[in-house]
């Protein structure tokens, strides 16, 4: 059983958690659509267990670039992770 820090909804149970009222508690990401050169990634903000925002942008494969920019640093963080591993069950691991 993992700890409270790891799993995701920690707020008052993880010290590492952050303190501001405004922090989300997840923030999901997922794939959509996948074409030969692009794929859809899509992220959940949630607060108290529901969205409280929701966007997706697109990662053109032939270029290694998002379409649009992130300006949101942890969004960004959070859906660079998720394409990486993404890529990495899709294609295997490199060595």
């Amino acid at each position: 059983m993992g700890s409270a820090c790891v799993d995701g909804y920690a707020r008052g149970n993880c010290h590492a958690f952050p303190s501001a009222e405004s922090a989300p508690d997840a923030i999901e990401v997922t794939a959509g659509l996948e074409t030969t050169d692009t794929v859809v990634i899509r992220y959940s903000i949630e607060r108290n267990y529901l969205p409280v925002a929701v966007g997706e942008n697109v990662f053109v494969w032939p270029t290694r670039k998002w379409r649009h920019a992130i300006a949101d640093e942890m969004i960004a963080a959070h859906m660079d992770a998720y394409l990486a591993q993404f890529e990495i069950l899709k294609n295997g691991a490199k060595e």
